[in-house]
């Protein structure tokens, strides 16, 4: 067992690994969201790095005061992975509003994800508006994500999002409403509502939007 008071006074700052990982996480984090031409306001918290692409052609941008929570210290229910953004075609867009905060979230655009204001995305909660691989099975290995299908998700401000959650391309959320855990969202969610299952079904609150 090592006696940190022992230690060199220059090794002492490992008593203080939290004020060493935030200088580290905030650094390196808005270097790599610069890198890839990521717009994003002030007061963001990165707890942690969070892994960041942007396609050329493609754009991303993050609002005021945003929280991304890539480590697991950092949050109750724990991450199993750091935060992920993609805009992975030219032309694809991908915003998150002021006052939003995810965990272990993966957010990928091929065409178009919205994220209003003051939304919050529970552990390890997935937003896609593409397939990635077409349906068909001849040729899915080879087939670029051009060729998947994909259509626009649209999340409304004050949704939240639980842990495991997913929601899948060409799904609107309304203002205010809840996605319980483990969901998976295929349809429209009305305003104010609560949906929970898989497929995802309103439980309360606002108007069924029928496919």
């Amino acid at each position: 067992m090592i006696d940190t008071v022992r230690l060199p006074r220059w090794l002492r700052l490992a008593r203080y690994p939290d004020y060493l990982r935030r200088v580290y996480a905030w650094t390196i984090g808005r270097a790599c969201l610069a890198l890839q031409r990521v717009a994003f306001g002030p007061g963001m918290q990165l707890l942690g790095v969070p892994i960041v692409s942007v396609e050329r052609g493609a754009s991303m941008s993050i609002g005021e005061r945003v929280i991304l929570c890539s480590d697991s210290r950092d949050t109750a229910l724990g991450v199993s992975r750091p935060v992920i953004l993609r805009a992975m075609l030219p032309g694809a867009q991908l915003v998150i509003g002021d006052d939003c905060a995810l965990s272990g979230t993966t957010v990928c655009a091929a065409q178009s994800v919205t994220i209003g204001q003051r939304c919050l995305f529970g552990a390890d909660s997935i937003v896609t508006d593409t397939d990635f691989h077409p349906l068909e099975p001849q040729g899915r290995w080879s087939a670029p994500i051009e060729q998947a299908a994909r259509r626009p998700v649209r999340i409304g401000s004050d949704v939240f999002v639980g842990a495991r959650a997913i929601v899948l391309k060409g799904v609107t959320i309304g203002d205010g409403a809840v996605v319980a855990a483990g969901a998976v969202v295929t349809r429209d969610v009305p305003a104010g509502a609560v949906v929970a299952g898989n497929p995802a079904r309103q439980l309360r609150g606002g108007q069924v939007n029928r496919p």
